[in-house]
């Protein structure tokens, strides 16, 4: 397939979002710049998704609508799909739920012109529950060391952060598609430990915004909890693996404290039941130690953090980067 230089080719994976999936669209289609293809990829959803995306592609040509006849199941997959199907010099991954900014491909260009020839270049990204700007949380943490920050899982920036040559994310082999949580957080690692060419925009303003939004998870939250810790434990275990530098797996112990601190979260707010929790992080600390005694030790700290955690001491300032640090360096 031929690229078409300075085509955007923004690939947005498609489940059961009738309710947002239309203002997503729009929000391309309101781009100051025209330089860019829509590909969105349905996983087999069951609700009205289909019917909206359907009525865009009928008068845009630059829309695409294609379905994930795969065995394999999931965002990653499609957005492997997007990839190969992809027309443009860069991509960019937007999910079904999320909106763009009127100039956000305009800029995105704009500044790839600028740093020409790179494997990937990074944006500031917004938040918003139901209506841009009624959330000022950015995804803008560049400073410092940026695989450290990964594997520690201080994610300094999200999915849709990077505009991506398209011929280097296909030569990095794409999305791990039995990811089924931390997908973009394994990708990123796993471009970052290939020492990339990449640039920062250090523009503060957002031109992607991502919905916050509790719809997201659906049916049991235990089954939701048991996801993110799989994909924690699949996450550490692939990168013990790929990395050697000592320092580096340690701060592998981050990411593990960051699923706990959910786990602590979804219990303390009495989304799991008291059962469920004591299972889960016992189950979740044996798993780790039988991954890497030696790394994932110090029980005696987690059961000190768990406890003074339901009795509430989260609620003081410091007090989980305190322990965390503690635990990483111990």
């Amino acid at each position: 397939m031929e690229i078409q230089k300075r085509l955007v080719s923004i690939v947005v994976p498609l489940f059961n979002s009738e309710r947002f999936i239309a203002d997503t669209i729009q929000s391309c289609l309101d781009q100051s710049c025209k330089n860019w293809e829509l590909i969105v990829i349905d996983d087999n959803s069951s609700d009205g998704s289909l019917a909206i995306v359907e009525s865009f592609t009928k008068n845009n040509d630059n829309i695409k609508l294609y379905s994930n006849t795969t065995e394999k199941k999931g965002a990653n997959t499609c957005r492997n799909i997007g990839i190969k199907k992809a027309k443009g010099e860069y991509i960019l991954f937007l999910d079904s739920d999320d909106l763009l900014h009127i100039n956000c491909i305009k800029r995105r260009i704009a500044y790839s012109e600028t740093k020409s020839g790179l494997d990937f270049y990074i944006f500031t990204i917004g938040s918003f529950y139901k209506v841009v700007g009624d959330c000022n949380y950015l995804w803008n943490s560049f400073s410092g060391n940026h695989l450290e920050k990964f594997l520690l899982h201080e994610l300094p920036w999200h999915t849709s952060s990077p505009l991506w040559n398209k011929q280097f994310l296909l030569d990095a082999g794409g999305f791990n598609e039995s990811f089924q949580r931390l997908q973009d957080v394994e990708l990123h690692t796993r471009i970052l430990l290939q020492n990339p060419s990449y640039e920062i925009c250090n523009e503060n303003s957002p031109d992607v915004f991502y919905r916050i939004d509790e719809h997201r998870i659906s049916g049991d939250y235990i089954e939701f909890v048991k996801k993110w810790k799989k994909g924690a434990i699949d996450y550490i275990s692939l990168f013990l693996l790929l990395i050697k530098e000592k320092k580096y797996k340690k701060s592998l112990k981050g990411t593990f404290f960051e699923i706990l601190k959910q786990i602590n979260t979804a219990y303390i707010s009495k989304k799991i039941s008291r059962k469920n929790y004591k299972k889960l992080v016992k189950g979740f600390f044996r798993e780790l130690n039988q991954v890497d005694e030696n790394i994932f030790r110090s029980f005696f700290l987690i059961k000190l953090y768990n406890y003074l955690f339901v009795l509430g001491l989260y609620k003081i300032k410091g007090f989980n980067y305190l322990f965390k640090k503690i635990y990483i360096y111990y």
